[in-house]
């Protein structure tokens, strides 16, 4: 029954009607089956009880019944043939049935079991459901058969077919002897689309969904014909592939871990998408963890949140000390990593220290002598091994220049534009301030740029800065920067942990360093005359 009266029934077409009463219900049974042709017209019945009405176990309320609409009495519920009570769960005042039929509230198809097709005249489809059609702004669009759970051909008879009620049910016309698909139909809404599965491509090739997968994934094994035939197939039904549902018969996930100290600052956003790039060729998708945040580190190895859930881990600058990279190990996830080599890990790494180096190297080339750097957070929870190598390079090339390094010109720039801007005016306002500025990372050197341009400053007459990375938009700015090729240390990253993966006797440990280049620019340039040298 349907809540808000009793006129109407589930089924408008019985299989076999029970007795009624005489003379009680004799317009409703306009269809008959047919022997042995329509045994499986009528199922499974379910009778519908509304939901969240109220009560524990509550039956449906006859809201509004009114005389003469009353058309089977509550005692002779034997019109209902065979009903049967089909997997019902309960929780919190909801009744739910599976499988059962429900008063529509969205727009769908609801015909769970259906018989074998009968063609018919006027040019009907073989299955008469196939004759469903989407008009959702006057776009047709491929439904899935509840009969026979194929995707749908749309025809063209479903205009005049479809009645359009608002908030009530509307039946296609009777499709040659069989029962009726239910179109639970809201004015202008669009009947719900499904595609095309790798079962529906294997029934139509009549081939079985082995085949299919090796045939679309090209692999040995499948005969050109077959191969052929279900490529064809497969184009017709517009099948996609789900990678959730492809993963290999050895358990793989076909997932990537990338864990990172945090995901907003450029360099991983950059690292991210190199990784991602062979990651998806190769059909991998990639999940990012970052160990961001008070204690995050220690919440991360506590938790080990990629375990079941990727098939290869790699630790970009992973903050984590000889314990916590143990508890990690142990989980036997293969692992590469990025920034820092790690005892019996294969990883890729810059040398950051000859890095930085070359960009002091570059500044004293040009003859300035009174040269700041603006680096990390001396307390970075993360404790990152960049600034520290990069702030040993900036040592080592003053001595080797012969300059007294003077922990005035230190300051701290978190890596940020902002950091960066905050630092220059520290080193601005100094009794002496530098010619030249060695910024750790190219946001930092860009923040400065402007603070020294806001002073009424020259950049490079009379302060000279370079950076490291070559960010996105330094070329734009005119930054002279080291070059490290970001994208580049995710491709290579992706490419050793995948190597790893895809072989049987394991590839080995390896370490490789990752080149970086002087990149000259337009904010470098000879020390300005009449300044005080250092040293």
């Amino acid at each position: 029954m349907l809540v808000r009266g009793v006129v109407g029934h589930q089924v408008h077409q019985h299989l076999q009607p029970q007795g009624v009463g005489l003379l009680q219900q004799p317009g409703q049974v306009i269809e008959v089956p047919v022997g042995r042709l329509d045994a499986e017209v009528v199922r499974d019945v379910v009778a519908v009880v509304a939901l969240g009405r109220g009560r524990d176990r509550g039956q449906p309320h006859d809201v509004d019944a009114q005389v003469g609409e009353v058309v089977e009495a509550g005692a002779q519920a034997g019109e209902i043939a065979d009903a049967v009570a089909v997997g019902v769960g309960e929780g919190a005042h909801v009744h739910l049935v599976a499988h059962g039929a429900q008063p529509p509230v969205r727009s769908g198809v609801v015909d769970r079991r259906a018989g074998p097709a009968r063609s018919g005249g006027h040019g009907a489809p073989r299955c008469g459901h196939q004759a469903l059609q989407a008009l959702a702004g006057g776009e047709q669009r491929r439904l899935r058969c509840q009969a026979t759970h194929r995707p749908c051909n749309a025809a063209t008879q479903l205009p005049h077919l479809v009645r359009r009620v608002p908030g009530r049910r509307a039946p296609l016309a009777r499709w040659w002897g069989r029962a009726p698909c239910w179109v639970g139909a809201e004015t202008g809404a669009a009947l719900q689309t499904v595609s095309a599965t790798i079962e529906d491509v294997a029934r139509a090739a009549q081939v079985s969904v082995a085949t299919v997968s090796r045939a679309l994934r090209g692999l040995p094994n499948v005969a050109p014909s077959t191969r052929e035939r279900v490529v064809a197939v497969a184009a017709e039904l517009e099948y996609v592939a789900d990678p959730t549902a492809s993963r290999l018969a050895g358990g793989q996930r076909l997932v990537i871990g990338l864990v990172v100290p945090m995901l907003g600052q450029w360099y991983y956003a950059k690292l991210f998408s190199g990784v991602e790039a062979v990651a998806t060729v190769a059909g991998y998708d990639v999940l990012p963890f970052t160990t961001s945040g008070p204690g995050g580190s220690q919440r991360f190895v506590h938790q080990l949140p990629f375990r079941k859930r990727v098939d290869g881990l790699i630790l970009a600058d992973a903050p984590f000390d000889d314990v916590q990279f143990a508890a990690v190990a142990r989980t036997g996830v293969p692992m590469v990593s990025l920034g820092a080599f790690a005892p019996g890990v294969t990883g890729i790494a810059v040398d950051n220290v000859a890095a930085a180096k070359l960009a002091v190297e570059h500044l004293t080339a040009l003859g300035h002598t009174r040269i700041a750097l603006i680096g990390g957070s001396p307390d970075d929870p993360f404790r990152f091994s960049v600034p520290v190598d990069r702030f040993n390079g900036y040592q080592e090339a003053l001595g080797a220049a012969g300059l007294t390094f003077d922990p005035a010109l230190v300051v701290p720039g978190n890596f940020s534009a902002e950091g960066g801007a905050e630092a220059m005016h520290r080193l601005l306002a100094a009794p002496t301030p530098p010619t030249a500025v060695f910024a750790c990372s190219d946001e930092m050197a860009i923040g400065a740029i402007q603070v020294t341009r806001d002073a009424g400053l020259r950049v490079p007459e009379d302060l000279s800065v370079i950076g490291i990375d070559d960010h996105d938009i330094s070329a734009y700015v005119g930054l002279t920067t080291i070059r490290q090729d970001v994208i580049g240390q995710g491709e290579r990253v992706a490419q050793l942990l995948l190597e790893g993966l895809r072989s049987v006797d394991g590839v080995g440990v390896r370490h490789e360093l990752h080149p970086t280049r002087l990149v000259v620019r337009r904010t470098t340039a000879p020390a300005p005359v009449g300044i005080p040298s250092g040293g």
